[in-house]
């Protein structure tokens, strides 16, 4: 029989319940058997086996000693979960929890890997997802959670739909938006640091080895940004897409 899922009663401001990401619990369970079994055999093998009289006190002190620092680790990342509302979402750590509007959030960046082990036998997707609100908070998820993907591509959704129609105005009003420290974009041209491309040199862009290419109109390249510093990339390449010369653009 499938587990049953927890019950959790839609929030009177954030409105009914999308999603639900607990921790995956097993995975520091892992850790801290990987860590604490070796480091008991050691003392078992070790300070167990003399006849000192600092022998007993040594092994079961250590033993005390590992198991609550590993504890402490299980612990810290057990009661952490983070639950998606049509208009908001939740983010636990432990008896603490914060409740976000998605309108609160200024950006959202999203990193995905993928890392290969045993030439190729085994692979496996690594996500690290940044939200800041414009009120300075901070949230990092990562593969902690379970069903990462998917959090990451919704909580991005819901974050976006709200953004756009702010960025639009700011676009309308004659601002730049940034996405990045350096990288910023207005409705004439894109700028780098202090490097300027009108849109009607702008070449388009290509994705690859973790950074975004930035063309000029001949094909040159204008800048490489690393993807890992890029904020609101949905937006970024929608705009980039309406912006560009279409019969010069290259991805």
């Amino acid at each position: 029989m499938a587990a049953e899922q927890p019950i959790i009663v839609p929030d009177p401001v954030l409105g009914g319940v999308l999603a639900h990401h607990p921790s995956d619990r097993l995975k520091p369970l892992l850790t801290a058997a990987a860590v604490g079994a070796p480091i008991a055999v050691v003392l078992m093998l070790t300070s167990a086996q003399t006849d000192a009289w600092w022998g007993m006190p040594v092994t079961v002190g250590g033993v005390a000693l590992v198991g609550l620092v590993l504890g402490w680790y299980v612990l810290h990342w057990w009661n952490r979960e983070v639950i998606l509302y049509q208009h908001g979402f939740s983010f636990r750590e432990g008896s603490r929890v914060v409740y976000f509007a998605y309108h609160e959030v200024k950006w959202i960046g999203l990193q995905a890997q993928r890392l290969v082990y045993f030439g190729g036998l085994l692979r496996r997707d690594v996500y690290r997802v940044e939200v800041v609100t414009y009120a300075g908070d901070r949230v990092v998820l990562t593969n902690l959670y379970r069903r990462i993907s998917d959090l990451a591509a919704r909580l991005t959704e819901q974050v976006e739909q709200r953004l756009r129609p702010e960025i639009e105005r700011r676009l309308a009003a004659g601002e730049r938006i940034t996405f990045t420290d350096d990288l910023s974009l207005s409705r004439e041209e894109i700028v780098f640091q202090e490097e300027r491309l009108p849109w009607t040199a702008f070449g388009g862009y290509r994705i690859g080895s973790g950074n975004m290419t930035l063309l000029k109109r001949d094909g040159t390249v204008f800048q490489e940004v690393p993807l890992a510093l890029l904020y609101n990339v949905t937006i970024l390449i929608e705009l980039m897409r309406r912006y560009r010369p279409e019969r010069e653009a290259h991805e």
